[in-house]
């Protein structure tokens, strides 16, 4: 074996690794999910916000100045 490399992953060690970081990717997913798109950071929806979102008046586009 040369000097710097690493041995073979075979076996039980293979399976070991994978599961570990398998286990860490999963655990990572759940952590963005709760973080960042759980129920909690949902904006409430309502059959009125959606109407008055649809059928509002457009807001008006600011002027050009001709730069």
């Amino acid at each position: 074996m040369a000097h710097g490399t690493a041995p073979p992953l075979t076996g039980r060690l293979l399976l070991k690794r994978v599961l570990m970081f398998t286990a860490l990717k999963l655990v990572l997913l759940c952590a963005l999910f709760f973080l960042f798109f759980s129920p909690a950071h949902r904006p409430k929806v309502t059959p009125s916000a959606v109407g008055s979102a649809l059928f509002a008046a457009p807001a008006a586009a600011p002027k050009d100045e001709g730069l």
